[in-house]
């Protein structure tokens, strides 16, 4: 039988951080590395559990519709039929299931101006600015718990919105959603850039617009794949189902909550 040979690395290697200390001068004493190690890390195994410090994000990005307020699509359809003495049926097949919809948060329709006319065609009826405002923000309903944690992790990280839609949520968010308008300095809708959530790119350019580096930045969205294309294009990313997990999940982040 050979004889056991020892490693030198595992002699000379120190049983508190468990590396050698072959050439860095005398193993360091219990005394020192009990100011390093948490003992509350210590597993039964006498190793320690490996932490990784999280860098906070310097920039938190909030989707606004079912994250910021509960959004009711019904009933905008209903307050849009009333006005124009359709059915909400009609109303979403002209508007939404037209594809209209899609393509003015994707730049279709960039003036305000002319994305209200052609809302207005469709729909059968001209329609105004302030008809148009009420009609959307009937069917929100804040969510003060979100609302009130954005305006906390305000005063840890810069905030912004970024939402699908088009000039006019860009343009009168005071009027549409005070509460948030009240938080959120920094707006940015979809049309902005030419494409729309989930594509990756959208994301890129609105950083390039902001001016961030996407690992710098969590994003918030209720569309799990609206956070996939987030994470696509770098960004750190939490699918919203409710509000427990985003309070923890923002502790993960290092906000002091």
């Amino acid at each position: 039988m050979e004889p056991r040979r020892e490693n030198a690395n595992a002699r000379n290697s120190c049983p508190y951080c468990r590396h050698p200390c072959e050439g860095r001068g005398p193993a360091p004493s219990p005394h020192n590395h009990e100011k390093k190690l948490d003992p509350r890390l210590r597993r039964s195994d006498g190793d320690y559990v490996a932490v990784v410090k999280v860098t906070r994000p310097s920039l938190v990005i909030f989707d606004m519709d079912d994250v910021l307020c509960h959004y009711d699509l019904g009933r905008r359809l209903r307050a849009l039929a009333r006005l124009a003495d359709v059915t909400a049926r009609d109303v979403r097949a002209a508007v939404w299931d037209s594809g209209f919809e899609d393509l003015a948060d994707q730049g279709g329709y960039a003036e305000i101006e002319h994305y209200l006319a052609e809302f207005g065609t469709r729909l059968g009826r001209a329609i105004t600015l302030d008809e148009w405002i009420e009609a959307r923000s009937i069917a929100m309903q804040p969510n003060e718990d979100v609302l009130d944690l954005a305006s906390k992790l305000g005063q840890q990280a810069a905030l912004a919105i970024y939402t699908n839609n088009g000039p006019v949520v860009k343009n009168h968010l005071d009027k549409l959603f005070p509460e948030a308008a009240k938080i959120f300095k920094q707006r940015y809708c979809s049309y902005e850039f030419g494409t729309k959530k989930p594509d990756p790119k959208s994301y890129t350019k609105l950083l390039e617009t902001i001016g961030e580096k996407p690992d710098a930045c969590w994003f918030i969205d209720d569309k799990k794949s609206n956070v996939e294309g987030a994470r696509l294009a770098g960004l750190r990313a939490h699918h919203y189902t409710g509000f427990d997990g985003l309070i923890a999940e923002a502790k993960a982040q290092g906000f002091e909550l």
